[in-house]
């Protein structure tokens, strides 16, 4: 038996996998059954936890011959997004009227007066 360990880390929901497998080959994934196509391939989408998640691929030969590999995905959760304007909080939305007259008055003194000589 070879034991392969590997350990990833991401902020995805879920961890797409494709690989091909060989000829008179079953894969099992956490003792599930794993579907091969006509051509041997595999796809697995994996659904992640927050935290480490432990997925346990074996594989067996037709004479009972067995390679396991563990892959531990580590779904860490995602940084925080700023809210509101500059990420300003949401009080910063109270700031677009002030920038809005800020903005007509400074357009209507170019405009009523032209721009100031250098």
């Amino acid at each position: 038996m070879n034991l392969l360990q590997t350990t990833l880390r991401t902020q995805l929901e879920a961890y797409a996998m494709t690989g091909h497998i060989g000829s008179g080959l079953q894969l099992l994934v956490n003792e599930k059954p794993v579907a091969v196509d006509p051509g041997r391939n595999i796809t697995l989408l994996l659904p992640l936890n927050i935290g480490e998640n432990t997925f346990t691929f074996r594989a067996t030969d037709a004479a009972g011959n067995t390679a396991t590999s563990v892959h531990i995905l580590d779904r860490t959760e995602p940084p925080e997004t700023p809210q509101g304007l500059f990420g300003l909080g949401e009080a910063s939305y109270a700031l677009l009227p002030a920038m809005l007259i800020i903005g007509v008055a400074a357009t209507f003194a170019l405009l009523r007066f032209g721009r100031p000589e250098d």
